[in-house]
């Protein structure tokens, strides 16, 4: 009896540690087997992560935005002078280059485009690369701009684009306005001629005006009125009282009538120091 139970706990003893050791086994191979696989996994999802947070969202305006910690940057204009700027004129422009945020920005290029009414002057460089701008800095750009004789009066555009990164980074376009207006109109007699010296009554004489352009922008929508019957005199007489018989004597001041022709003419456009007769 007692034989037979020290064989049954023999035999117990054997298979539940035969059994411990298999279980023991089996396990450290799965473990050893899938441990890899499962940090190979945790290393994609981390670079995954990684690669998301880099991506670059295109706002298609002047403010460029990065999601995660990258640039915030703005290129806009602080001043140009002079203001308004006249036709025909130059203006020194300056801009400035924001990093808002706490990322450097790397090789950084900005061109100012030449497109109408705006040209570089020669001496300028319209493409300037800056390689890095640091986080949380600014950057100033001066440029001299000509402005087109033939500008059109109000808000023009001056465009610009940039890019950053590396050479494989598509432009970003953006523009700034810039108020044109001409300063003041000059527009001088420069000469009155007759085609005789004394005028015969009842003959025919022809009367030559020259007038000139005399400002730096151009003129557009010019009037010239020959006078014959002084009315424009008569209408602010001054210092008289614009009686009936006042007037009247204004109107037959002058003995002359157009012949095949009219009292007033208009101008198309005049452009600076252009004559026309």
């Amino acid at each position: 009896m007692e034989e037979e139970k020290t064989t049954k706990g023999i035999t117990k003893g054997i298979t539940k540690g035969i059994t411990k050791g298999i279980t023991k086994g089996i396990t450290k191979r799965i473990t050893k087997r899938i441990m890899p696989w499962i940090a190979l996994a945790v290393l994609s999802l981390i670079i995954a992560a990684a690669g998301a947070a880099a991506t670059y969202t295109d706002s298609n305006s002047v403010a460029i935005k990065k999601t995660g910690a990258s640039p915030n940057m703005q290129v806009l204009m602080t001043k140009y002078d002079p203001f308004p700027v006249a036709p025909g004129e130059y203006a020194d422009v300056w801009l400035k280059i924001g990093n808002e945020e706490n990322v450097d920005i790397d090789d950084f290029t900005f061109e100012l485009l030449e497109e109408f009414p705006f040209s570089i002057d020669p001496s300028e460089a319209a493409l300037r690369s800056f390689g890095r701008i640091p986080a949380n800095s600014i950057q100033t750009m001066h440029f001299k701009v000509r402005v087109s004789p033939d500008a059109v009066e109000g808000a023009n555009r001056l465009a610009f684009r940039y890019r950053y990164v590396d050479s494989s980074t598509k432009w970003i376009p953006g523009e700034v306005a810039i108020q044109v207006q001409t300063r003041e109109a000059i527009l001088a007699v420069q000469s009155v001629k007759t085609s005789t010296d004394v005028l015969v009554p009842g003959k025919e004489a022809t009367v030559t005006l020259t007038v000139k352009n005399m400002a730096q922008s151009v003129l557009r929508d010019i009037g010239v009125k020959l006078d014959l019957t002084l009315d424009s005199v008569a209408s602010n007489p001054g210092t008289l009282v614009p009686t009936a018989v006042v007037i009247d004597s204004y109107f037959n001041a002058l003995p002359f009538v157009p012949v095949d022709s009219v009292t007033e003419k208009r101008i198309a456009k005049l452009e600076p120091g252009e004559t026309f007769h």
